[in-house]
């Protein structure tokens, strides 16, 4: 269980899921990882979500003893999900239970385009689904920056680098990511510059805030 501040371990944790395969997590590493708090936190500030889709198996919720299968039962005009258990029989399970939980890097882009102060004269744009987010463009000593989010950018490179030529004023790019900075470096991007989120940008309670800006 986290004691104390969530506000770190929670930016982590999105950070994390951030990298994941589909941004998803199953229900069952939320409720046996002695972090619920921090998913709760998450989901709180709409940065981590449920999906409709249901886990391909959970541990009971009664007895924790192996693996069921959950599925949809309908109630009349209600539509719950089931699981059987070997031993406990049927069991009712919640949509937190049941069903994946997926990460909104979205909502990420959208936290940090207000924190940079880039809104409102710069709407977030999607320019690589799922992958990466033109921010806006700021002004540094007298030279525009293209400013981008990106997540899962190293397994992502060529579309990347394709549209970062496309929306980035040339050599003034410079993207947030959660990717591993260290693996970035190794590939085609290297000649771009990339900062970790979390070096830049620390969680409140409403979202985002950027370091440099908070004192």
């Amino acid at each position: 269980m986290i004691m104390g501040p969530i506000n770190a371990p929670a930016l982590t944790e999105l950070s994390r899921l951030l990298e994941q395969p589909g941004h998803q997590i199953f229900p069952d590493a939320v409720w046996v990882s002695g972090q619920v708090e921090v998913f709760k936190k998450l989901r709180d500030l709409e940065a981590l979500s449920l999906t409709s889709e249901l886990s391909t198996g959970v541990l009971c919720p009664d007895c924790m003893n192996g693996a069921i299968q959950p599925e949809h039962t309908a109630h009349g005009t209600r539509i719950g999900i089931r699981a059987y258990c070997g031993e406990c029989g049927w069991v009712q399970l919640s949509r937190e239970r049941a069903c994946l939980w997926q990460a909104n890097p979205a909502k990420v882009a959208e936290w940090l385009n207000l924190a940079l102060g880039l809104k409102p004269r710069h709407s977030v744009t999607e320019v690589v689904k799922g992958v990466l987010w033109h921010l806006g463009e700021r002004e540094y000593k007298r030279h525009r920056h293209s400013l981008f989010f990106g997540c899962q950018i190293a397994v992502n490179q060529a579309y990347v680098g394709k549209a970062l030529n496309q929306y980035a004023a040339p050599g003034a790019d410079v993207t947030i990511t959660t990717n591993d900075i260290a693996e970035l470096q190794q590939g085609t991007l290297n000649s771009r510059v990339f900062v970790p989120l979390g070096a830049v940008a620390q969680l409140r309670k409403a979202g985002l805030v950027i370091r440099s800006e908070e004192h």
